[in-house]
């Protein structure tokens, strides 16, 4: 998606920016039929600057569902079930944090991910602990934690 700068003081709204704009693309589904949950894995590297910027779990999920609209102007040259009116608006890809499933992973480099739902507004995330203590350690890898929290 992007690389980061580490001189660069609004990294993590950029960030934020590419992944929210690949939530709310023309084609997407969040975007084509209405809304529905997604599930956002950003690499370690990504999350690791956003909490350095003070962000939580919280922040970054309420930032990127204000920053997840199509403009009803780009709609209009699509087709879609939906009505787009006419006029200025946007249209949104989520309804709120609730419908993003935010997930650290993945080794650095410059690629994070979003996955859109497949039967958007029909479908709703469900948010509970996964224990992963069946999970075996790489000779040679140390340990490691997720940089917004919540292993």
């Amino acid at each position: 998606m992007m690389q980061t700068n580490d001189d660069d003081p609004q990294a993590h709204e950029r960030i934020l920016r590419v992944v929210a704009g690949s939530i709310a693309i023309p084609g997407a589904n969040n975007t084509q039929i209405g809304n529905g949950p997604v599930i956002v894995v950003l690499n370690p590297i990504h999350a690791q600057v956003l909490a350095d910027a003070g962000l939580s779990r919280e922040d970054v999920c309420d930032r990127l569902v204000e920053l997840a609209v199509t403009p009803n102007s780009v709609m209009r040259g699509w087709a879609t079930k939906q009505m787009i009116p006419d006029g200025e608006g946007d249209l949104t890809a989520l309804r709120g944090p609730e419908d993003i499933v935010l997930i650290v992973a993945g080794g650095g480099g410059m690629y994070s991910a979003v996955f859109s739902g497949g039967l958007a507004g029909s479908t709703h995330p469900v948010h509970a602990p996964i224990g992963f203590d069946f999970s075996c350690e790489l000779p040679g890898v140390p340990p490691s934690h997720s940089p917004l929290g919540e292993d």
